[in-house]
């Protein structure tokens, strides 16, 4: 097995055509595609991985409460599987918002009230299956995985609208109508709105959630014939996938 990382560099987009998404084996149970969707200055790359809903999605706790320490995605990535950079943290590497790692909550939700980026969501794992719900500081106490970012990107199907915002590299997890997750990023800068977007029409997402961008953002996953890697900076919370044939 060779590990793929790919992290966020480029440019940014504009309206105009886009390019379908051609989707193939990674390992069982995930699939991988690049596309190129545009933005204002031009295409960007983005990758995304299209995860079976048989498949364990964890979240990944690689802080463990040790200041500065963090990880990047090639490091927690399992075999045959994939990861992708999740919350937000501060600059001791302490995750923001909540964070719950095979049934223990690491980090409490919480709505930072500075945060221009809302609404805030939840990604979790709730009775075996995948949710993205709207921020509030309940959540299913039984979700056995589980983390917190923002903006929500695509809720029920509908984009979310969004403030004047820096464009920067992106990151998002989100949910189609067959309940696949889909983990993407992007090789270059967008703005949230153009993010949810990309994420609507080329992967189908129902629902979808930002993740972490900019230097955080990276993606790995494990397969045959698979070379490039590349790491972003370390960061403390992962979410990650196991193929269907290592379960």
């Amino acid at each position: 097995m060779i590990v793929l990382l790919l992290f966020a560099v480029g440019v940014l987009g504009t309206r105009g055509a886009r390019s379908e998404p051609r989707w193939e084996a990674a390992s069982p149970g995930i699939e991988l595609c690049t596309v190129e969707y545009p933005g204002v200055y031009g295409k960007v790359a983005v990758t995304a991985l299209r995860i079976d809903p048989r498949c364990r999605i964890r979240a990944v706790d690689a802080h463990r409460g040790v200041k500065d320490a963090g990880a990047m995605a090639s490091d927690v990535c399992p075999p045959g599987g994939a990861a992708i950079n999740a919350n937000f943290f501060d600059e001791s590497l302490n995750p923001i918002g909540l964070v719950i790692a095979d049934g223990k909550t690491v980090s409490k939700a919480t709505i930072p009230s500075r945060s221009r980026l809302k609404p805030w969501g939840q990604f979790l794992i709730h009775k075996g299956k995948a949710r993205i719900i709207t921020n509030t500081r309940d959540y299913p106490k039984d979700a056995t995985q589980g983390i917190q970012c923002g903006p929500l990107l695509v809720i029920k199907a509908k984009l979310n609208t969004f403030p004047e915002l820096p464009t920067a590299r992106r990151a998002g997890v989100g949910i189609d109508k067959e309940s696949r997750v889909i983990f993407a990023v992007s090789a270059g800068s967008f703005t949230m709105a153009q993010w949810a977007a990309c994420l609507q029409s080329q992967f189908g997402c129902v629902d979808a959630l930002n993740l972490d961008g900019g230097p955080s953002a990276q993606l790995a996953v494990t397969g045959k014939n698979r070379t490039l890697v590349k790491d972003g900076v370390p960061v403390p919370i992962f979410l990650t996938a196991e193929s269907l044939k290592t379960r």
